[in-house]
């Protein structure tokens, strides 16, 4: 549950603020925290959060059009741009919990 909860704070920071929102609340909870997986806990929430963001993104516009542009323009396959972008707030939430 309190995976879910960490989540929904992070789409609302990302939505509110940006994604530097992500390291802030990262560093937070593990202040708040203070455990050895503490780290884990944030990078999978903090994937989650912008995973639902991702999905709701995916269904209003058009994502995947774009991912397929900018993975021509990149010369990479469609599905890696997603993935890179999960990556992004699970690796800067993971390393700023480490407290």
């Amino acid at each position: 549950m309190t995976h879910v909860a960490l989540a929904a704070v992070m789409v609302s920071g990302t939505a509110l603020v940006g994604w530097w929102a992500v390291p802030a609340l990262g560093l937070a909870y593990g202040v708040w925290r203070g455990s050895r997986a503490t780290p884990l806990a944030a990078s999978g929430a903090a994937a989650m959060g912008w995973g639902a963001l991702m999905a709701f993104n995916w269904v209003v516009g058009p994502t995947s059009e774009l991912s397929e542009l900018l993975g021509s323009v990149l010369r990479v396959p469609a599905w890696v741009l997603p993935l890179v972008t999960l990556a992004f707030p699970a690796l800067l939430a993971g390393t700023s919990a480490v407290v």
